[in-house]
């Protein structure tokens, strides 16, 4: 628990730690859904996208609002097909 209880009213959930950078990732999050449905780990995944592990690790657990460069990117890697990756995007949307 918290020394704050207000921060569980303001942000809906529990903190890790005393920052809003530690609040565990919530549904949404377009690189966590990809990630799951290939089965691979957080490194794996970092490795496929070119990304450094703990960059990697940031935008899945901050990253809500997406260049359409990384969308395309994370298509690709998905292996969906153009129609079940929109509808991806719309359920988590």
């Amino acid at each position: 628990m918290t020394k704050e209880p207000w921060l569980k009213e303001r942000y809906g959930r529990e903190y890790q730690g005393k920052y809003r950078h530690q609040i565990v990732a919530g549904r949404g999050n377009l690189y966590r859904i990809v990630r799951d449905s290939l089965k691979i780990p957080q490194k794996a995944m970092a490795e496929k996208l070119g990304l450094n592990r703990l960059s990697y690790r940031y935008r899945e657990r901050q990253k809500v609002m997406y260049y359409p460069v990384e969308i395309a990117m994370l298509h690709d890697v998905s292996g969906l097909s153009a129609e079940e990756f929109m509808k991806l995007l719309y359920d988590i949307a």
